[in-house]
């Protein structure tokens, strides 16, 4: 129990964790210590939580038995972390302290006392208050960071999701336009563009095109930022030179309600896109940390963000670079029995920051010496692409972690100086492809 609580909070633990097990919820409680642990669903956790944030004392009422909830429950949950657990680290509830526990840590502490496999969310709430108790040195407290800081995770994961909803609007887009109008998905690279939404939104078809001017075509590209001279004549003068795919009304006129559906989605989405863009940017710059992620080569608004939200801004939380590349994923698992060895992916990790380190270190090669000698060494030994990347973000996270506990920006020159010093091979491996 946390050692600001108060009696009354103390003793509402019982009577309050009570309630909860009738809607799916168990706890165990040490009766020396205080300490508690509680688990659950995460339906059973929101549950709880709305019921605690209701602001009126008498209206905190359980639907299971009417009875009044007078205070939040105190105690030291041990769970599995979601995306309501931020709710009982607020500062509305001071007093709950929180030691995330990996389920599957739980699962084999228990299967060690019940062999048979028997399970029961009140036996696991017991099994996980002796884990704590026998075992605090393994579980680390879960600290509150910013709001800031907190908002930027949300963000960064919700711009993603939101990228990756635009590659499949405008996947859909290309596989319909090639049925009637495969000349557009030729003339215009990137789909997810405004230029390329405005021209098909004004002439959906090659014949509809056909029919314009050659000035007004030329007057709208100027009007939505194209000024290369060349690119618009070569676009003009396909346009007159081309013939359509079909002339059928059975293929087009589909295919054209298809078009004028996702062209919408598209707009709303790339508008949400440059909104969280807009978010972003000003959450990073109220977070003193993003000075050290910002110069990183090949980093830019969207990775230097993403990698920030990664590391975080509390220094305890990593005891040390390879306990980054463990969490982030880049880290092999290596399996040892006997005469046996296996190396392997690591399935148990976020793939949001995995892939947010991976897709970085590919960006950094065109913008780093050492990261490309590193990446064409890989390549001339046998490598695949993927688990060279893998193996740069392993190597970038050992100096990004350095410079992140340090609070020193990154320094290509003096990481160079570095190498030379050291007498690394790839230094002699990039000199051998210059000469």
């Amino acid at each position: 129990m946390h050692p600001r609580a108060t009696n009354l909070q103390r003793r509402s633990l019982g009577r309050s964790l009570t309630r909860l097990r009738t809607r799916g919820c168990a706890f165990a409680r040490n009766e020396s210590s205080g300490k508690a642990a509680f688990t659950g669903s995460p339906y059973c956790i929101r549950w709880a939580r709305r019921c605690m944030s209701r602001p009126d004392p008498k209206s905190r009422r359980f639907p299971c038995n009417k009875k009044r909830l007078t205070s939040p429950p105190s105690l030291e949950s041990i769970g599995q972390i979601g995306n309501t657990i931020s709710a009982f680290t607020c500062p509305v509830h001071p007093h709950v302290i929180i030691f995330p526990v990996n389920p599957t840590m739980l699962a084999k502490y228990r299967r060690a006392f019940v062999p048979s496999g028997a399970k029961d969310d009140p036996s696991d709430a017991a099994l996980a208050l002796d884990l704590l108790l026998r075992h605090p040195e393994r579980l680390a407290r879960l600290k509150r960071e910013s709001e800031d800081m907190r908002a930027l995770r949300r963000l960064v994961q919700a711009r993603r999701d939101l990228v990756q909803d635009r590659v499949r609007v405008t996947n859909r887009l290309t596989f319909t336009l090639k049925e009637y109008f495969p000349q557009i998905v030729e003339w215009f690279r990137d789909k997810e563009t405004d230029v390329f939404a405005a021209f098909l939104e004004r002439w959906p078809s090659l014949q509809a095109v056909q029919r314009a001017r050659r000035e007004t075509i030329v007057a709208f590209f100027h009007a939505h930022g194209v000024r290369h001279a060349g690119a618009i004549e070569r676009r003009v003068n396909a346009i007159q030179t081309e013939r359509p795919l079909t002339t059928d009304p059975a293929v087009i006129e589909p295919a054209l309600a298809v078009v004028t559906t996702l062209l919408p989605q598209l707009r709303a989405l790339s508008a949400g896109v440059a909104r969280l863009d807009a978010d972003i940017a000003k959450r990073c710059q109220a977070l003193p940390d993003f000075r050290l992620f910002a110069p990183l080569p090949g980093a830019g608004p969207v990775f230097a963000s993403r990698l920030l939200a990664g590391f975080g801004e509390n220094r305890q939380r990593f005891a040390d670079a390879a306990a980054v590349q463990k969490c982030v994923g880049v880290a092999p698992v290596t399996e040892r029995s006997g005469n046996k060895h296996w190396v392997h992916w690591r399935w148990a990790c976020p793939t949001f920051l995995r892939q947010t380190f991976v897709e970085w270190a590919a960006s950094s090669i065109a913008h780093s010496f050492w990261a490309r000698a590193f990446y064409e060494s890989h390549r001339a030994k046998g490598s695949s692409r993927n688990a060279t990347l893998r193996a740069l973000a392993f190597k970038w996270i050992r100096i990004l972690f350095r410079c992140w506990v340090d609070r020193t920006p990154y320094d290509e020159s003096r990481y160079l100086s570095a190498l030379q010093k050291r007498q690394s091979p790839l230094l002699k491996f990039a000199a051998a492809q210059t000469s």
